[in-house]
């Protein structure tokens, strides 16, 4: 962890150089109240970072999608929303795992990954209906990672399925024999959907509904909801064309369907 006066002369040598060069750092806490070796750190006071590696969010959507938790999911969100300076919250580093931690899915699947054996980490894998259930909630957590404040980063391999344990079982070489392609082309289309609709994901970030696993938020013109039950959510006042989903549900003329176990995105 480096010192202050070690980041205060890395901006200015950077930004000589560049002033357009991204300063992002690697920490795991909120950047604005972080407090280490006896004093506040000052990351966000214009002098050092210019924004994060996301960890609080990496974990609270992880925690939703296993949980069920949406109100969890939308504290944590509107927490870094209401703490870091608009800047930094627009380059934001959104990850859903890095070299540091597991892999998203060998996460997902396995939950508390620290209880497996570490002698049975090298080779033990999701499979059948425990891989199925985890490449669903898969699809719903880079759904909130890609239509949150800040940019999607994606962890090499995770778009083709690779899975792995904690260092050294999540930096394997990248294999093309081995790629799943319902992950790949789902990333393919999210993508694609965050490109085309890149305006909205500039705008700010509001919650507009929140029930017991079911989360709506808006982003410019657009609705983006999430829902870990295993029935439709109905809400109803709301109103939206689906643009963009984890499978097509019908519309409904009094108020707005979420598909039960999906994510979708409506143009309002």
């Amino acid at each position: 962890e480096f010192p202050d006066e070690f980041l205060d002369a890395l901006r200015v040598t950077v930004k000589q150089t560049d002033p357009n060069a991204l300063i992002i750092g690697e920490v795991w806490e909120d950047a604005t109240t972080k407090f280490a070796y006896n004093h506040r750190r000052r990351y966000f006071l214009g002098k050092q970072l210019d924004s994060v590696m996301n960890y609080p969010w990496k974990d609270a959507i992880i925690n939703f999608v296993q949980t069920k938790n949406s109100h969890a999911l939308r504290y944590a969100i509107e927490e870094i929303i209401d703490h870091y300076p608009k800047p930094a919250l627009d380059v934001l580093m959104n990850l859903l795992d890095s070299h540091d931690t597991e892999r998203i899915i060998t996460k997902i699947g396995f939950g508390d990954t620290e209880a497996v054996p570490l002698h049975e980490r090298p080779t033990l894998e999701l499979t059948g209906a425990e891989l199925e259930d985890a490449i669903q909630k898969l699809k719903i957590a880079s759904f909130i990672q890609f239509t949150l404040p800040g940019v999607p980063s994606i962890y090499y391999g995770d778009e083709i399925g690779m899975q792995g344990f904690r260092d050294p079982y999540n930096r394997k070489t990248f294999s093309k024999k081995d790629i799943n392609e319902e992950i790949f082309e789902h990333y393919k289309a999210l993508t694609a959907f965050r490109t085309e609709n890149k305006e909205d994901f500039k705008g700010d970030f509001n919650v507009i509904y929140e029930n017991n696993g079911c989360l709506v938020y808006q982003r410019g013109s657009l609705l983006c909801a999430v829902n870990m039950n295993e029935h439709t959510e109905y809400i109803e006042g709301l109103h939206g064309k689906q643009i963009f989903a984890s499978h097509q549900i019908r519309n409904h003329p009094n108020g707005l369907l979420v598909p039960a176990f999906g994510f979708a995105a409506y143009e309002i």
